[in-house]
């Protein structure tokens, strides 16, 4: 799976926005609830998709808390594969029947022909659609190897995304989701990454990180599509994950100096300006704020 750069989504947003994103040229925060549903992100016992869904990453608007079936993701299929394990004790074949189930019986696989679209990123769509992203169909299949009491955790790596099977003992397993739930080496991590890995690159995702991964996606997605108003929801998102970014926030900040939400870009600019984040040119921050300052912002 490929991630841009910062440095792609820079000139991908200077294209969108007919400005240099690195040169400065009607408010809508983020939903009150989105705040204190990322806050909960990474708690103990709590289900990583039923997060997901909390945040809307399983819905066309983000912001938009009730923007599919509660229950769709919660009513995820495991019954038959549970009973299909009942009495299957050993590790290597309770994995090998969870991969069976969820490749052969329920038809999940990687998207390969419209791998960019966003559909890919919605967990609905992918449910109903039977295919997706690495991350997403990986956010799925941990899911599903939950119910079965069946180890599984996801691990981001550059321009993929793979889970490991961890059983009580014996060795652990690394899995390409996205490839038919392929057992996949060390090497083959490497080559998807295009870098070499060593074992200790393998770090488990966090809730918190996952949800964040999915997001930028997004935030791909749309600065590929041009479309201003999904980026700005992203933006918005991806800011109450990650609330010190930096960089997110001054694409932000450029995005609504740009678009009408003058109050807004102001309230980021003086983020920054009072924050002084390294790696932000600060004479650009503040040459906007002096513009904005100046129209009365």
């Amino acid at each position: 799976m490929s991630y841009p750069k910062q440095t792609g989504f820079r000139h991908g947003l200077g294209r969108l926005l007919r400005v240099d994103a690195r040169t400065p040229q009607e408010e809508h925060p983020p939903h009150s609830r989105l705040v204190g549903a990322v806050d909960q992100v990474g708690g103990n016992g709590e289900v990583l998709v039923d997060e997901l869904r909390r945040v809307g990453a399983v819905s066309d608007n983000p912001a938009n808390l009730r923007g599919c079936d509660d229950n769709l993701v919660r009513s995820f299929p495991a019954e038959e594969l549970k009973d299909r394990l009942d009495g299957i004790s050993a590790p290597g074949e309770r994995l090998q029947g969870l991969i069976r189930y969820f490749n052969s019986d329920l038809g999940f696989r990687g998207s390969r022909m419209e791998y960019y679209s966003k559909a890919n990123s919605f967990l609905n769509e992918v449910i109903d659609d039977r295919e997706g992203l690495p991350i997403s169909l990986a956010v799925l299949f941990i899911e599903l190897a939950r119910k079965a009491d069946i180890a599984i955790e996801g691990i981001g790596v550059p321009r993929h995304f793979i889970v490991r099977h961890k059983p009580p003992e014996g060795k652990a397993s690394l899995i390409d989701v996205f490839d038919k739930c392929k057992l996949i080496t060390l090497e083959d991590a490497s080559r998807l990454s295009g870098v070499r890995l060593a074992e200790a690159d393998l770090v488990p995702g966090s809730k918190r990180n996952i949800l964040e991964r999915m997001v930028r996606n997004l935030i791909n997605v749309a600065t590929l599509e041009q479309d201003v108003q999904a980026l700005m929801r992203y933006l918005d998102l991806v800011l109450v994950i990650r609330t010190n970014s930096a960089i997110d926030r001054w694409q932000r900040a450029v995005l609504r100096s740009r678009t009408g939400q003058p109050a807004g870009a102001a309230s980021d600019l003086d983020w920054l300006i009072e924050n002084h984040p390294e790696g932000i040119d600060q004479g650009s921050v503040e040459s906007l704020r002096r513009r904005l300052r100046a129209q009365g912002f």
